[in-house]
């Protein structure tokens, strides 16, 4: 085979392939920009509530002090821009409580691609009313 041929045979299907190849090399190239490689921005949710984890069939009265949690999230920035308060979860389990300290750990849970940077305080006190 000539060496010519090598390039004008089947000439329409390897333009075909090539245009593809760049076509996918842009989409791929383009998702991986969009996830990480955006600069982000920080968010600051102030005064977000705790919910509290517990079994069904605890029924004391509790206290948590304090209450609200300070949230700070960064994301790209069309995700901060969407995010509301409701995306966020903080809450505590009763069952994590340290039985000496009176103690719980704060758990939270964000949205995919969002990255929890602070949460003050980071434990909360609960006191069971008798």
């Amino acid at each position: 085979m000539a060496k010519r041929d090598y390039i004008l045979h089947n000439f329409w299907w390897k333009v075909t392939s090539f245009l593809l190849a760049v076509i996918v090399w842009f989409v791929v190239y383009g998702a991986n920009r969009a996830e990480g490689n955006v600069i982000g921005r920080e968010r600051n949710f102030p005064n977000h509530a705790l919910a509290v984890l517990r079994d069904a069939t605890d029924k004391r009265p509790i206290r948590v002090t304090p209450s609200e949690v300070s949230i700070t999230v960064s994301a790209p920035v069309l995700e901060v821009t969407r995010l509301t308060d409701t995306d966020i979860q903080t809450f505590i389990d009763l069952n994590e409580i340290d039985p000496i300290r009176k103690k719980a750990p704060i758990r939270v849970y964000v949205p995919r691609g969002v990255k929890l940077e602070r949460m003050v305080p980071d434990e909360v006190t609960v006191e069971f009313i008798e």
